[in-house]
């Protein structure tokens, strides 16, 4: 089967080569290296003509990553599409790995690597590596549930059938951030995948500006763009998600109506707080703790202290009186609310034991007031 790349780009000539000289040196040499260039202004064009005829290139007017993925899929001619970012750095088994697991496998209709994180320090070329934070290795009817928590696959992992991009639609031109966030959502949602446990590429962290020319930001944004995104993504999303696709398929067999509402209803608060959507998250653990039944089962334990342990943090919880109000008020509810807010505070020992540890005295203080205010 034929590989197309598609590599959106905006002003990362300093980034760009590395990746390309990346894809060059694959095992199997994908078929199409497509460049979309997004209105790039620092010698991004020169850059890739001096790869010659093995990258194909496409100038646009600057329209944003979504604008420029839409261009690609429509311009490039693969039967398998792989996506990568202009900044991060493709491990040489990498097409044949993802590829493979698409040809050995028809019923597929996307496969996934993993990935470590690097950084390069200032004024030397030395790459120094991390495990990144989520990253469950999900079996496939965990993927989407898994998602729901946290962006555990990111494009250059993913490679993915054009069928199956042709039966989703195109990407949401108007996510400036989260793009392929949501994408993988709709992928996983509605195609079967695989998580391979191999890793596929090298993900690049830098301080670099993000987004398009009309809404550029810092990396000190960038956790206030991604989370006013992912709300953009989930508050329609879990609106129209039924209960049994909200959580794996071996949970739910076996579970009655009423079990399964329950279930999916701790879950469904789980994705709400790591969104930082803590009002809603609350409020439905309200809604729960005014039903019959009242101990919390390890599975529904888990779910509440995951509620606190997305890498944004929950900087919100702990510092809004308004929250600690509702909390108190739910601890008041129910024997089930009392162990809900229970939970929450024990979920967050590890992150006041971290903050002190590090001679974050602020954070560590703002978390024992929020003990204090709940308990």
């Amino acid at each position: 089967m034929s590989v197309s790349v598609i590599l959106p780009t905006f002003n990362r000539a300093h980034m760009l080569g590395e990746t390309l000289d990346s894809l060059l040196s694959q095992s199997r040499a994908p078929d199409e290296i497509l460049v979309v260039d997004d209105g790039s202004t620092d010698g991004t064009c020169d850059l890739v003509a001096a790869f010659g005829p093995a990258v194909s290139y496409v100038f646009q007017e600057n329209g944003g990553k979504a604008v420029a993925l839409n261009r690609g899929l429509r311009q490039c001619r693969g039967e398998l599409v792989w996506i990568c970012d202009d900044d991060d750095i493709l491990l040489p088994a990498a097409c044949q790995t993802l590829a493979g697991a698409l040809e050995a496998d028809p019923a597929l209709g996307f496969v996934a690597g993993r990935y470590l994180d690097f950084t390069v320090g200032p004024g030397t070329d030395r790459r120094q590596f991390s495990a990144p934070g989520y990253s469950p290795l999900s079996a496939p009817d965990e993927i989407f549930p898994d998602l729901l928590e946290g962006c555990h696959i990111f494009q250059p992992g993913l490679m993915v059938r054009r069928a199956a991009y042709d039966r989703v639609g195109p990407f949401n031109e108007a996510l400036v951030r989260s793009q392929d966030y949501d994408m993988i959502l709709r992928l996983a949602r509605s195609q079967s995948g695989r998580l391979l446990d191999a890793q596929v590429f090298y993900h690049r962290v830098h301080a670099g500006p993000r987004g398009s020319a009309a809404d550029r930001f810092d990396w000190a944004d960038a956790d206030a763009v991604w989370i006013r995104h992912n709300q953009k993504i989930f508050v329609p999303l879990l609106q129209e998600l039924a209960d049994d696709e909200v959580l794996p398929g071996t949970l739910v067999r076996g579970l009655d109506a009423s079990a399964l509402r329950r279930l999916a209803g701790f879950k469904r608060a789980t994705v709400l707080a790591r969104a930082q959507l803590w009002d809603e998250a609350i409020a439905g653990w309200t809604e729960l703790a005014g039903r019959p039944g009242g101990r919390l089962d390890p599975v529904e334990v888990a779910l509440i202290r995951r509620a606190t342990s997305h890498a944004f943090g929950c900087a919100d919880l702990i510092r809004r009186r308004d929250l600690h109000r509702s909390l108190r008020a739910l601890s008041r509810q129910a024997p089930l609310g009392r162990a809900v807010v229970s939970e929450l505070r024990r979920s967050l020992r590890w992150r006041a034991r971290k903050a002190l540890q590090q001679g974050r005295w602020r954070d560590g203080l703002g978390i024992l007031r929020f003990w204090l205010s709940v308990g």
